[in-house]
């Protein structure tokens, strides 16, 4: 019996010793396992990333080379080139562009992390807000919940959130300051249905969900900042991109049932330049100076203004110039800074006023009067004229102030268009009306004065933008390797724009998509030579003229003061265009959709200043 338990005994010692091995053995293959499992998804995170980073930018070896890359045109885009098949043509008649080098590569170097990560399916994007977090930089982040698509992930300073073009309307918001921890950010939205909401903060959300409610304007504040101010501006249905606002003014529309589609918030530093003014009434003299935005003179008395004085503090280089439409005067002179305007002791009204700010960056200024038996009038700006002349009614008061702008460029009424060729096949221009289309840049042709050169769909697309009311510009893509050539390109626009009127003038289109200019070692001298001659010619015929280019053409390749008098077209596909030098039109994507249009088409904004 003794020795059965032993035996047993021993048994059971040898069953536990084993399974500790196993055990000990099936850890250490777990922790192996999740420490594979850890790395591998690291490795995938970091794959991710770098594939998101790669297919943002497009990148091309990493450096900037003046070759267009070629792709062709099924649906695959790279390097912001658009294929353009067609059959070719030999020399001495060129053949059409196959590629259309609308912007410049993309450096991945130069674009900043948060806008290089491509968002995912769900519109959530961990690495960008885990950016946007360390972020010390003052700055902003701010997300929109979209029509048909949810929340989009967080954008920052600057950034469009929201759609263009789609016709999706906003329908509410969140925003976050960064990086001033001193500070707080609030904001309102006025909603469909239900009016202006309560103020709320710090990413809380302003507007609705679920509700199906768009949000219709906005205002946001910046609260205990002392060195900066809050700039936003709203895309509004019908209208496009609206000025910039700034701390608590009222972007989008109140009454009128308009949607807001994108917006864009930023921090700038507040300006330190201030204005004041000083006005003389009738029966009062002169009153005490006020600062900006407040009223000088008086409303409700029926008393007339007759002098007026303006200052500018810290204002550096700045200065104002100003002008009067007096009683039985007319217009005096201009005058500059502190001087007086109008008259003192004859009793002579000031009926009309102009003023002008010069050497302030991305600041000009705003003043609106209240006139006799009118009221307050719409603000003007820039030397634009307030109150009335040859009505016989006195100013009564005046409201100055200084406005945010981005660039001259962009304080404008911001007009949604498209620019199209044969490539777009037959168009129902009626449907692309109706979709709130507001102009069309239309193809005249490409290369020297030849009838196999012209656009095929020219004619067709100028008669039915004229059929249904839509302003048009024409263009023609330029083969000139020379002076000679240029002048054939010019006589083709001119020869096929007999009897027609493109009211948004004639573009030169300046880009070497199929590195023919390259392969003829077309110098950069030479292409800004052929810009001159071609647009001096059509300029001499009483067109208005402008170059269309990438924006790193423009920077680098035909960046030359003899081109300055020339209104500027810049092709670059992003939430933003950063060339720095005034222009008018921006084509701002390649891939937009429009009702009327098989396929994808060129989208463009054009500024039209007030």
């Amino acid at each position: 019996m003794k020795k059965i338990i032993s035996i047993f005994l021993i048994c059971i010692i040898i069953y536990f010793s084993l399974f500790n091995l196993c055990y000990a053995a099936q850890e250490n293959s777990i922790e192996n396992t999740v420490n594979n499992i850890e790395n591998q998804n690291i490795i995938q995170e970091d794959n991710k990333v770098i594939e998101n980073i790669i297919s943002e930018n497009s990148i091309i070896n990493n450096t900037v080379n003046d070759t267009a890359v070629n792709s062709i045109e099924n649906n695959t885009i790279n390097n912001n080139n658009v294929v353009e098949e067609d059959n070719i043509v030999s020399e001495p008649v060129l053949m059409e562009p196959k590629i259309m080098l609308k912007s410049a590569p993309k450096i991945l170097t130069s674009v900043p992390m948060t806008e290089a990560v491509t968002e995912d399916k769900n519109n959530q994007n961990v690495v960008e807000q885990e950016i946007i977090e360390d972020k010390e930089e003052p700055g902003v982040k701010y997300s929109s919940h979209i029509e048909n698509i949810g929340w989009q992930s967080w954008k920052t300073d600057g950034a469009i959130s929201g759609t263009t073009g789609k016709a999706y309307r906003i329908e509410a918001l969140k925003i976050e300051l960064v990086g001033i921890p001193s500070g707080s950010i609030t904001y309102q939205t006025h909603v469909e249905n239900v009016g202006w909401q309560n103020w709320t903060d710090e990413g809380k959300i302003a507007g609705t969900e679920g509700k199906g409610l768009r949000v219709e304007a906005l205002r946001i504040k910046l609260n205990n900042v002392s060195d900066y101010s809050i700039a936003y501006r709203a895309h509004v249905e019908n209208i496009g991109w609206q000025e910039w606002k700034t701390d608590g003014d009222l972007a989008g529309t109140e009454g009128k049932g308009l949607r807001i589609e994108a917006i864009q918030i930023k921090i700038i530093p507040k300006k330190s330049a201030q204005i004041t003014y000083q006005a003389h009434v009738e029966n009062i003299g002169w009153q005490n100076a006020v600062q900006e935005s407040k009223t000088a003179g008086t409303t409700g008395k029926g008393l007339q203004m007759e002098a007026l004085k303006i200052n500018l503090i810290n204002a550096g280089n700045a200065s104002l110039t100003y002008q009067a439409h007096v009683e039985n005067i007319g217009w005096q002179n201009w005058v500059n800074t502190g001087k007086e305007i109008g008259t003192t002791g004859k009793g002579l009204q000031i009926e009309a006023l102009r003023i002008k700010i010069s050497n302030l960056s991305n600041y000009t200024v705003y003043y609106r009067a209240h006139v006799e038996n009118i009221g307050w009038q719409e603000w003007k700006k820039d030397g634009e004229m307030a109150g009335t002349t040859g009505k016989g009614l006195h100013i009564e008061a005046i409201e100055i102030k200084l406005v945010y702008k981005e660039n001259s460029s962009l304080s404008t009424t911001t007009l949604k268009g498209i620019d199209v060729s044969h490539h777009n096949g037959d168009i129902n221009w009626q449907a692309v009306k109706n979709s709130g289309i507001q102009f069309a840049i239309i193809r005249l042709g490409y290369g020297e004065d030849l009838t196999s050169q012209d656009d095929k769909k020219f004619e067709y697309n100028v008669s039915q933008c004229i059929k249904y009311g839509i302003p048009y510009g024409v263009y023609l893509y330029s083969y000139a390797i020379n002076e000679n050539d240029a002048v054939s390109e010019a006589n083709h626009a001119l020869r096929l724009l007999k009897g027609k009127n493109p009211k948004l003038g004639v573009w030169f289109d300046m880009e070497d998509a199929d590195n023919y200019k390259a392969n003829r070692n077309v110098t950069n001298e030479t292409c800004i030579q052929i810009c001159d001659k071609f647009c001096s010619i059509l300029q001499s015929k009483g067109y208005s003229v402008g170059i269309y280019a990438s924006c790193y053409w423009l920077e680098y390749k035909i960046n030359d003061s003899r081109l300055d008098k020339y209104d500027k077209w810049v092709a670059q596909w992003s939430d933003k265009c950063t060339y720095k030098q005034d222009y008018s039109m921006w084509q701002y994507a390649d891939d937009g959709i429009v009702d009327g249009i098989s396929g994808r088409v060129d989208m463009d904004y054009l500024y039209i200043k007030k």
